[in-house]
């Protein structure tokens, strides 16, 4: 598997970023759930990415694309899964109180 290493890491930066940006929003904005929307709009244009590289690039080059869209889609969609359960982890510490 030469050379797919880079893919890894897109995904992996992809993931971090959505982390840190939800930490930052959910900082930010404690009543809102703009890291969900954040989120979102980048697998959104991940999507894009893959549909326009397969139609307006083309080739290999159209491939290597369309995998740097993949692997931001699938960091993407884990961080916001762990965000979300990280949520609910701390929403839910929050919530009871002991009497």
């Amino acid at each position: 598997m030469n050379g797919f290493e880079i893919f890894i890491y897109i995904g992996v930066g992809a993931f971090i970023f959505i982390m840190l940006a939800a930490w930052i929003l959910r900082k930010n904005f404690p009543s809102k759930n703009y890291e969900v929307t954040f989120g979102f709009s980048i697998l959104a244009l991940s999507v894009l990415t893959v549909i326009y590289s397969m139609y307006a690039i083309r080739g290999w080059d159209g491939m290597g694309v369309a995998f740097i869209g993949i692997f931001v889609a699938i960091g993407t969609s884990l961080g916001m899964v762990i965000n979300m359960i990280i949520r609910g982890f701390s929403t839910r510490k929050k919530d009871t109180h002991h009497y």
